[in-house]
């Protein structure tokens, strides 16, 4: 509570966390921390958001950089996001120009323009969007359904193509 006249009062735009935690990142510009069963909504620009495992993270802002555990959700549907993901995450992606990492297992939707995709071994989803390029690590699950997408495999990936225009690559298996 400020009372007095002529004060000057600064809040800071970082905020921490522990386990279970509910971060909002609607401002521009701001540091939320969270543990592991975090739920993190971003809908602000600029945000660096870090959550633990199990998390689930909806990202509709532009420009943030989003770091989870294992076993997290992440959904993007904002502009030129940079989003990490540890393994078996769960990531659906249709909005434009993100950079999406993810580990082993990951379950990958993508639906989007220009994103870029990387998942290590198991990965399994559908490419549905257009001018997206992915890589997959060996033993990935992919259908292609898109447009003008690049996509690269390890050995002994299943790919299925209906889209149109794609490159696949799939390595020895």
């Amino acid at each position: 509570s400020i009372t007095g006249s002529g004060n000057t009062v600064l809040q800071g735009s970082g905020l921490t966390q522990g386990d279970n935690a509910i971060l909002s990142a609607s401002g521009n510009g701001g540091i939320l921390v969270g543990g592991n069963n975090s739920l993190a909504n971003v809908t602000g620009d600029d945000n660096l958001v870090a959550v633990g495992d199990s998390s689930v993270v909806n990202v509709s802002g532009a420009s943030n950089t989003i770091s989870t555990g294992d076993l997290s959700t992440v959904t993007a549907t904002g502009n030129g996001n940079l989003v990490s993901a540890g393994d078996a995450a769960t990531l659906v992606i249709s909005g434009q120009a993100n950079l999406v990492t993810a580990g082993a297992q990951a379950m990958i939707t993508e639906a989007g323009l220009d994103n870029i995709v990387t998942a290590t071994d198991g990965a399994q989803g559908v490419l549905s969007g257009t001018n997206d390029r992915l890589t997959l690590g060996t033993t990935a699950t992919l259908d292609v359904t898109g447009t003008n997408d690049v996509l690269t495999a390890g050995s002994a990936a299943a790919i299925t193509v209906s889209g149109n225009a794609n490159q696949v690559n799939v390595g020895s298996g």
